[in-house]
Parts: structure tokens; sequence; C-alpha cells
């Protein structure tokens, strides 16, 4: 390959990369013509090969960030994949005895049908939007086995035919098929049996006495590969909490369905009638994981009664006791009597018994201990310290509110505010 060349499969690479990391798809039917028009390899077989070589890298780069992130669910992706292994070969074997400009031709078609169903409206689900059934092999595998076949005949990963396979075999909702294995998972295995192609076109080419065109073409191929992994490498890393990125809070979170409360306020308890309400209407027994952060005024709430009786917070921040109907001399949210508040379940201690993860911020706790240190008679260092002594047990002091939300966000959390 001359130096252009190079150039030229380098900067393919991070294109297909940066796509496939994007939207989990796409990269054959990217790579295929970059190949062509953009390397300048001469037979659409070979670039059909090669770009299975390619994408493969890029796809197996990807997966490591969502396989991380527990974006994979690998049970109907092995199923699938296995499936589409034997589809891939055949598909292959296919697709190499089909003359170059008509497999072009019909590439260029299925491109166009690809767009036409992109741009077609789709219909509303009729059925619960998180409902998913079981594996069914027997309709799995034929599905898996369709999209093999497909992916071996074009040449192409088949990422943007495995959503729909997913959805079709499993009943997964769109987000988590596209999320978890469509991006990957199933995706890098029908691209990785891609290379069936290139072994059977290196092997033709070289009965036909072309062994050292060859090697560069697979050299070429292994460039545009490589190049487009250093594009995905560094995605993969940002999904890693870094030494000296701050806590790792929140932590695994166990819940397949995830929510963080935005409590910057009281607001007679709402916040935490929010997290107990959803965690009411998951019923299964670990389904769904509540994360509240307690913030600028909000962050009242983590501390324990004798703060609230020192430092005259419900006088100060006029927070009435839902029992006493006066300013609160307690904290009105832990260990209430029953009845007291809107829901019983909505008590801190009640909702840390459930899993819920609880975070207060940091710098409300030293803005509100210093607003409020002359009630105690204390100094602002010494308030923040009693205040950061005296957090209900379970809670977590946190660098900040926007801090655990950005964090809760990352770790799969949904936001609700909480007012």
């Amino acid at each position: 390959m001359d130096p252009l060349q190079t150039a030229a499969a380098v900067g393919s690479g991070v294109i297909v990369g940066f796509t496939l990391g994007l939207v989990g798809g796409g990269g054959s039917i990217l790579a295929v013509p970059l190949l062509l028009y953009v390397v300048g390899m001469p037979d659409p077989h070979l670039a059909i090969g090669t770009s299975a070589v390619a994408v493969a890298v890029n796809a197996f780069a990807n997966l490591v960030s969502h396989a991380r992130e527990q974006h994979v669910r690998w049970h109907p992706a092995l199923v699938f994949a296995a499936a589409g292994l034997a589809g891939a070969f055949a598909g292959s074997s296919i697709g190499k005895a089909v003359d170059g400009r008509r497999l072009l031709i019909l590439f260029a078609l299925l491109m166009l049908f690809v767009a036409a169903m992109m741009l077609r409206g789709r219909r509303a689900p009729s059925g619960p939007v998180n409902a998913e059934r079981r594996v069914n092999l027997c309709r799995l595998g034929p599905i898996g086995l369709g999209v093999g076949s497909l992916s071996g005949f074009y040449g192409i990963g088949g990422g943007f035919l495995v959503v729909p396979g997913l959805i079709l075999g499993t009943g997964m909702p769109t987000g988590r098929a596209g999320r978890s294995i469509g991006l990957h998972a199933a995706a890098i295995t029908s691209e990785k049996t891609g290379m069936e192609e290139q072994v059977n076109i290196l092997n033709a080419n070289t009965a036909d006495g072309a062994p050292r065109r060859n090697f560069f073409r697979l050299a070429g191929a292994t460039m545009l590969g490589l190049a487009g992994l250093a594009s995905a490498v560094p995605r993969a890393w940002a999904a890693t909490p870094l030494a000296g990125d701050g806590p790792t809070w929140p932590g695994k979170l166990k819940g397949r369905h995830r929510q963080v409360v935005d409590a910057y306020s009281v607001n007679g308890g709402y916040p935490l009638v929010f997290a107990s309400t959803f965690l009411l209407t998951d019923p299964a027994p670990g389904s769904a994981t509540s994360v509240v952060i307690l913030r600028s005024q909000g962050l009242v709430v983590a501390v324990n009664n004798t703060v609230w009786e020192k430092y005259k917070i419900g006088e100060s921040l006029k927070i009435i006791d839902p029992e006493t109907k006066a300013p609160a001399v307690k904290n009105p949210f832990v260990n209430p009597e029953p009845g007291v508040l809107l829901t019983d379940d909505s008590a801190v201690d009640r909702l840390l018994g459930k899993g819920a993860v609880f975070g207060a911020c940091n710098v409300a706790l030293h803005g509100l201990s210093k607003r409020l240190a002359n009630n105690a008679d204390v100094s602002a260092d010494d308030a923040a310290k009693e205040w950061a002594a005296n957090l209900v047990p379970g809670i977590t002091l946190l660098p900040s509110g926007v801090w655990g939300l950005n964090r809760a966000q990352e770790a799969g959390c949904t936001y609700c505010t909480g007012g």
C-alpha cells in the first residue's frame, strides 16, 4: 500500500469505528464503499470480505464498554449468534459465487431499502413497553440464521438487522435490544463470522497466483480495523471510573429499572414519595432501584434529630412536622409514627431497607450549616463538622448534589425531579 492508501485506510477506519460506537451498527455499510472508492480496492468481493475483518475488530472494542455497563443479555446473544454463525458461512459461500458488479447493485438496493425503512414511521407498541418474552430457541434460532445468511451474503455486519431480529425473537424493548446485544454482543459475532468470506476469497485468489497482493490487502484490512479500534477504545475506557475520578458511588446498581430523584427541596416529603412509588410500582424483588439525591434545602432530610433540634432547622426553614403540625424539632422523615407521612413507605429508613441509595450534597451541607450556625452558637466550621458527623445512617456524603445526579445517570438512572 502506498502512503496515500495508508492514510485513506486509517481515515476510513476512524469513520467506521466512530459509527459503530455511536449507533452500534452500519459499520460494513460504510466500510464497503470506503474500501472501494476511497482506499481503492478494485474487486467488490475483496472489499466486502476485507470489511468483515475491519468491522469485527471495531465491534469487539465497542462491546467492552457495553459489557462493563451490563447492557448485554448474554443468553439470547449467544443463541442468536450461534445460529448466525451457520447462516453467515452459508451466505458468504453463495455471495462469492455472484458476480461482483451484480453484488454491488444488490448491495445498493439493500442500502436503499434500509434507508426507506428508517424514514418510515413506526407504529406504537401494542403491549407493555417493558414486556419481554422468555427466550424461545425455536423462534430466535431461525431469525438468527436468516440475519447471519444476509450478513454473509452481502458481507455486512448485520447490526441494523440484529436489533429488529432480537425484538421479534425476544420481545425486548427497542432501547434494550439496541443498547445491549443489538449494539455489540450479537452484532460482533455476525460481523466476525463474515471473515469466512475473506478467508474464502484469499484462498481463491491465492490459487490464481496472487499471494503477495492478498497479503497487502489483508494488511490494509488490519490497518482499517486498528484505526477504528483506536477511536473505539477511548470510549470503552470512558465507561470505567479512573483513579482520582472521585468516589465510585453509587456503585453497582442491582435493579434493572433505575431512577434518580432530585430532592432539591423538602417539598412536604414528596421527593421521598416519588422514590417510594417508583419501587412500589415495580414490585418484583430486585427489579427496581431508586436513588435519591438530597441537595440544596433538601439536604436537611439527611441529618438526624440532634441536628434538627440544636440548629432549629424546622423553625428556620419553615418545615412543619406533619405529626405535631408545628415547626419540626426532629427529622420528621426518619422513623415516623405510622400514618404520619403521606405514605409510610416514604420514610427514609423504610426506603433504605428496600435498597434505595441516598446521597447528600456536601456543598449544601456547608452552606446550610454555616447559615444556621448562630442558632447553635457555634462557628461555621464546627457546624459543618457536626452536621457531617450526624448524617442518617446509610446516607453517603457526596462532593456535590449535581455530581451525584451525574453519577447516578451515568449508572443508568432516569431522572425524576423532586421539587
